[in-house]
């Protein structure tokens, strides 16, 4: 049997919610009333979200990063022609050797 990924195990957790809901919402389960189980499921369901919420900021922040990182080191490789044509430095200064 596959294993089932986080977004498949939040739905079989949500689904078994709704229909404990629909079907028994007064029933006893497993020594569990409806809201026992609700409480005792709501960490997961939350830290799911949470998780969610930090992936989609990791990705927006990585996509961020690296837009300015491209705009970096085209400002650094036109600043390093600066220097190179620069009278005072030149493209045999140490500066611009350390420049890379």
């Amino acid at each position: 049997m596959a294993r089932k990924s986080p977004a498949e195990k939040l739905a079989d957790i949500k689904q078994s919610l709704e229909a404990w809901k629909a079907e028994a919402p007064t029933s006893i389960f497993f020594g569990m009333t409806l809201q026992q189980f609700e409480d005792a499921v709501s960490p997961a369901i939350r830290l799911h979200d949470e998780a969610e919420a930090a992936r989609l900021t990791l990705s927006t922040l990585i996509r961020t990063r690296d837009i300015a990182q491209t705009k970096a080191m085209h400002l650094r490789e036109n600043v390093s022609f600066g220097i190179g044509g620069d009278p005072k430095f030149g493209e045999d200064s140490l500066l611009y050797e350390r420049f890379g």
